[in-house]
């Protein structure tokens, strides 16, 4: 478990920088730290996610030689 930290420190210091630009936009600290927010300027998410049938994602994916 100890491996996975230097791994996960530009996740903390992203939530960090959310949160303090929130803040700093008048949002509640609480509400955001605990459902998220959304940046200005930000945009809606276009790309696929785990609900795509088996055969769109496996061509984005590994395939077998």
């Amino acid at each position: 478990m100890l491996i996975m930290i230097p791994y996960s420190l530009d996740v903390l210091v992203a939530m960090g920088q959310l949160l303090v630009l929130n803040t700093r936009r008048g949002r509640p600290f609480w509400r955001s730290f605990y459902r998220g927010d959304a940046l200005p300027g930000g945009g809606k998410d276009t790309h696929p996610g785990f609900d795509v049938p088996l055969a769109g994602s496996a061509a984005r994916g590994a395939t077998i030689p």
